[in-house]
């Protein structure tokens, strides 16, 4: 399309295009704007746009869907008609709650906040502010509470939130757990050892709830109808709260943080899963005596900046965990994902890239904005009502009932694809794709038919009983050389052993398992057979793991970047994981990142997971440097490697020995310091009597030398050739499927080929 227009110096024209899709189709799109003099582009702009469906929602209050929205803070610079154009954006994605910001009509926080300001966004936008925090609701280290420091600070606050329209729902606790170390570990209610919580910490805890216990009771006293959020945060810390037994008359809501950061909403239990902070929290009200409601008050931060996720799947996931979240009891997501990127350095970080927008000056649409703003609309007033049995536990068929008794089925698989034709015994079926367009399935006699994708289809009109039939489909990838072709037994050794590297993840502890195994023919390949037996430890959500070494490792050339691996999978959410040695004898493991702190290097994107139905290619990233004499830079899935027999580990615990040994001197002259510094103070003191403010600054005692920790963070440099060792192959013996826990029927993957 092109318009030809003239344009004297220092004016300005607007020139109309018509940039509707010729398919009239809804969903996201891409533009591209020109200006040419002569035939010379002298400016050009990529912008993208999304067609949606006409609004039809009806709930508000009622609605579970929300969106954070910083409004003012990191953006580049304000401009006044922002709050306008982010409150209308607010209204498209059919988001009915926010936080995390104020919609100031300046750039201060404080600037026009009236009630007539919130009301005209509410009205206008359809759209209320929600979990609101006081000045000292965050409540850090050992917590606070003053009764006539709260009258005077807290309660105006509670009166002006409630002038202003906001609802009534205040957030206690933001982020403010006794340490990293309590979150960073794997459940005891899942299966996980207690927490064995250093008495300083426990001290610091109970001062807290006690603190915290008033702070509520204060709020409930100043504003009776006032709904207590307890906890920004990850279950663990929930949990402390209600093994102390808090009062339940003091909130009403459990608020979790389900960060994701990448991960499948499906994924197995580990401290950043949904499904796993789900069962959790309704194993620890079913232990501890609670019926509470669950909030996200922070979730779906995933980004979309370099080395995190594709445009596509950051659509795709978070719609799916949005789903899974209502299936799993969350009655409300106060704050699902960011409506836009920020424009400043926090853009970079895992959370400032997971806006459904991009970034200033356009803020214009990713491909997830209408795919939320489709499942708002589809899924309004419809209440969850069950998992539909599928017969795969990669399927998911949920089911929601609308107020008029209308269904809506939101249908996919974790990954891979399947046909599958559906059980429909009463009903017409309309089916919609994730962005709202009809889809032409075939509905002959009950059955429907439906290609599924990890992409949700939506199935309405119609009642679903179950999946009447599937087969799955291989999507074809290339391969590349073949390293190992899994046709003789001989190559591969069982190793008899348990491993040190792959019972030492502190996220996903495994055991030690019993596994068959075979070479066989399946499906015209030849393949390795691997399947758990059964065992009485009650762990059943742990992996089990066995080891394979390569009768003869194999060498391979060059920088690989990627090992492919053929797998018959069985959905159990089995992982397939190899060992590499390096020129310098490094052992590299591909099991994640072992450090304490490493709380996002363990395969976040599930590309080693045997998620899947039948034949598909595993693409598993290689530890990886890039080509560099002068510099060190790792490839971005190095770190879910972790390396033993490195010489900068010896380094490393040569400098912690140094650092020790300075600590043990420092320590030794410790007692001589203070001595020598109560002297002082003593003469001040002396001074001060005499002189009284003319006898200067008094000393400073000295500080106690801080010990130093040995920190092994597995950063080490990769040394050309690798040679692949090992084949490992990890699986649990239950999984978390729909809103609950379940054995895997069918413990069985093959193996076909591995190339790279």
């Amino acid at each position: 399309m092109a318009k030809d227009f003239s344009l004297a110096p220092g004016k300005t024209q607007k020139i109309a295009l018509d940039v509707a899709p010729k398919s009239r189709l809804r969903g996201w799109f891409s533009a591209r704007l020109s200006v040419a003099v002569d035939g010379t582009v002298v400016q050009r702009r990529d912008t993208t746009f999304a067609v949606l469906a006409p609004d039809t929602r009806k709930a508000f209050d009622e609605s579970p869907f929300g969106v954070w929205e910083f409004w003012t803070p990191h953006s580049v610079f304000f401009r006044p008609e922002q709050i306008d154009k982010l409150a209308a954006l607010i209204k498209k994605g059919g988001w009915r709650w926010t936080y995390g910001g104020v919609p100031a009509p300046g750039r201060r926080n404080d600037d026009g906040l009236s009630a007539e300001h919130f009301r005209n966004l509410r009205e206008t936008y359809g759209f209320r502010m929600t979990i609101q925090s006081l000045p000292n609701s965050y409540q850090r280290n050992e917590g606070w509470f003053d009764a006539a420091e709260f009258a005077k600070t807290e309660a105006p606050v509670l009166a002006t939130f409630r002038e202003r329209g906001y609802d009534n729902a205040v957030k206690v606790l933001h982020e403010s757990r006794s340490s990293t170390f309590l979150l960073r570990r794997f459940s005891e209610l899942l299966g996980g050892g207690e927490y064995d919580m250093p008495a300083d910490e426990k001290a610091k805890l109970d001062q807290q709830f006690e603190n915290v216990k008033q702070y509520c009771a204060a709020i409930k006293k100043a504003d009776p109808k006032a709904r207590i959020v307890l906890i920004n945060d990850y279950p663990h810390v929930a949990v402390e709260y209600l093994k102390r037994g808090f009062p339940a008359e003091l909130f009403d809501v459990i608020g979790l943080e389900c960060a994701g950061f990448m991960r499948e909403p499906e994924r197995q239990p580990d401290w950043l899963s949904l499904l796993g902070h789900s069962e959790m929290m309704r194993r620890a009200f079913k232990k501890y005596g609670y019926d509470k409601e669950l909030w996200t008050t922070e979730a779906l931060y995933h980004a979309t900046n370099p080395g995190n996720l594709s445009f596509h799947a950051q659509g795709v996931l978070s719609v799916r965990e949005q789903l899974l979240a209502l299936a799993n009891g969350f009655s409300k997501m106060a704050a699902a994902g960011i409506l836009k990127d920020p424009s400043d350095d926090y853009h970079w970080s895992n959370w400032g890239a997971s806006g459904y927008c991009f970034r200033e000056p356009e803020i214009n649409p990713k491909p997830s904005f209408p795919m939320i703003a489709w499942m708002t609309q589809v899924m309004d007033q419809a209440a969850f009502a069950g998992v539909v049995e599928t017969g795969s536990t990669s399927i998911y068929l949920l089911d929601f009932k609308r107020p008029d008794g209308g269904r809506v089925y939101p249908v996919w698989v974790v990954r891979g694809m399947q046909e599958a034709v559906l059980d429909v015994p009463e009903g017409k079926p309309v089916v919609y794709d994730i962005v709202g367009n009809r889809v032409a399935a075939p509905f002959e006699k009950g059955r429907l038919s439906l290609t599924l994708t990890d992409t949700p289809l939506y199935v309405t009109g119609a009642t679903v009983a179950g999946v009447a039939e599937r087969k799955p489909v291989e999507i074809p990838r290339e391969t590349g050389k073949t390293l190992v072709d899994f046709d003789r037994a001989a190559q591969l050794k069982p190793v008899a052993g348990k491993s040190k590297v792959l019972e030492g993840n502190w996220d996903y502890p495994r055991l030690k398992g019993e596994f068959e195994t075979a070479f066989e023919t399946v499906d015209g390949a030849t393949a390795l057979k691997v399947a758990l037996k059964p065992d009485d430890d009650p762990r059943k959500l742990f992996q089990r793991y066995i080891e394979f070494a390569l009768d003869k490792p194999i060498k391979l050339e060059g920088r690989p970047d990627v090992l492919n691996v053929r797998v018959k999978g069985n959905g159990g959410w089995g992982r397939v994981m190899f060992e590499m040695k390096d020129a310098k004898g490094r052992v590299w493991t591909s099991c994640g990142n072992q450090y304490a702190g490493s709380c996002n290097a363990s395969d976040n994107k599930g590309d080693s997971y045997v998620s899947f139905d039948g034949w598909q290619t595993l693409r598993i990233p290689v530890v990886r440097q890039y080509e560099g004499s002068d510099q060190f830079i790792m490839a971005p899935a190095t770190p879910d490697w972790w390396p033993e027999n490195t010489p900068e580990f010896v380094e490393a615990e040569k400098q912690f020995a140094g650092e020790l040994a300075k600590y043990e001197a420092a320590m030794n002259e410790h007692p001589a310091k203070l001595a020598a510094y109560e002297k002082e103070l003593k003469d001040y003191e002396a001074r001060v009597a005499d002189m009284g403010k003319k006898a200067g600054a008094a000393p400073k005692k000295p500080n106690a030398p801080g010990k130093p920790e040995f920190r092994w963070m597995g950063v080490a440099g990769v040394d050309y050739p690798l040679t692949l060792a090992k084949v490992i192959v990890a699986m649990p013996p239950h999984i978390l499927y729909g809103n609950g826990e379940r054995p895997v029927d069918d413990t069985a993957i093959w193996i076909d080929k591995l190339s790279y």
